[in-house]
């Protein structure tokens, strides 16, 4: 199982590499395909309505023309910055390019699973519907590109934030 995941992770990453290596520069071949390098885009802050801490975005893929429905952001945690709990509809894929982070969910029946480390080069998948949270580490920034899709009829559920006690006890 452990060889599945890894070559998993290998091909993901391979994949996002190979988009980022496209060209330096937006335009249009004679299918209307975009092409265009991420350091076109600027980090942003993600503001204080949904995260704790000092957190940064820069837009990855999230203009869509229907009926695509995915969209992803790099989100750039510093140390010891989280999301607040959520939820998505159609469930959250991360890939953390960058540093140590933690993520934990509550599983469907309301049981809290344990806090997982997560570190450069894994790849974490929530299901669909899942509560749950993400980001760095006390000690360590941690930077993840986060792909979902968007739901027409329902939108991300931000909820509480992680208290101070549920990150320090995420560290047990």
């Amino acid at each position: 199982m452990s060889m599945s995941r890894s070559v998993l992770r290998h091909m993901v990453l391979a994949m996002v590499m190979s988009v980022v290596a496209l060209g330096a520069t937006a335009a249009e071949n004679d299918h209307n395909q975009t092409v265009r390098n991420i350091s076109e885009e600027k980090w942003v802050s993600a503001g204080a309505e949904h995260f704790t801490g000092n957190v940064q975005m820069r837009n990855a893929f999230a203009q869509v023309l229907s009926p695509a429905r995915s969209y992803g952001a790099y989100v750039r945690f510093e140390p010891g910055a989280r999301t607040f709990w959520h939820i998505h509809p159609t469930g959250q894929t991360l890939i953390v390019t960058e540093g140590v982070g933690l993520t934990q969910s509550v599983d469907s029946n309301g049981n809290m699973g344990p806090v997982i480390e997560i570190k450069a080069g894994d790849i974490v998948v929530c299901p669909p519907g899942i509560r749950h949270w993400h980001g760095a580490s006390e000690n360590s920034s941690m930077t993840h590109l986060a792909m979902s899709e968007r739901d027409p009829n329902k939108a991300v559920q931000w909820l509480d934030p992680v208290t101070e006690a549920e990150y320090k006890g995420a560290k047990k």
